[in-house]
């Protein structure tokens, strides 16, 4: 019984926590998406996952441009990927201008073509639509808020479980 009131206390949490990013990533128009899911429930261990996807989860948590946060847990995975110009690294990995016929990822997840007119310009500085974007980090940041409250809840709700199984034990010794 403990387990179930500590899987909906976290799905609960969890929940809140993708409603409250999804309102501060506001309008953004990057095909972002985020939920939450129970990932696993073992005798040890009770856990809920939540799940950001799209190019604008991306870009809203670790920034874009020479503004991208290297640090981030996916870079290398980012650079080993088709979406990376490896000449951005060169530069401070701001945007550059793609060779003729390379794909360029946008971040409503649209792909399109490159024609080559810009190839190894750097874009920041020269065409409007390529600012770099500083990381907000809304996820990490409403995760590491809402901590001290989920623990908080779920010690809350276990010792009222307890406490009423306590109660309802004592109630039936005195009736006997």
């Amino acid at each position: 019984m403990i387990k179930d009131i500590i899987t909906a206390r976290l799905a609960y949490w969890a929940q809140a926590i993708c409603e409250q990013v999804i309102n501060k990533w506001g309008g953004y128009q990057g095909g972002q998406e985020i939920l939450s899911e129970t990932a696993a429930i073992t005798p040890e261990l009770i856990a809920t996952e939540i799940i950001a996807s799209g190019m604008g989860a991306w870009i809203m948590e670790f920034g874009s441009g020479s503004a991208l946060d290297v640090g981030n847990p996916f870079f290398s995975n980012y650079i080993s990927s088709d979406m990376w110009n490896a000449e951005r690294a060169k530069n401070g990995n701001e945007f550059l201008g793609r060779k003729k016929g390379d794909k360029i990822y946008r971040p409503d997840g649209t792909i399109d073509i490159s024609s080559g007119r810009a190839e190894g310009m750097r874009l920041e500085h020269s065409f409007s639509g390529y600012e770099p974007e500083l990381p907000r980090h809304i996820i990490r940041d409403e995760i590491t808020f809402t901590m001290p409250l989920i623990q908080e809840d779920i010690i809350s709700n276990v010792l009222e479980y307890i406490s009423g199984e306590i109660t309802a034990s004592l109630r039936s010794d005195i009736l006997l």
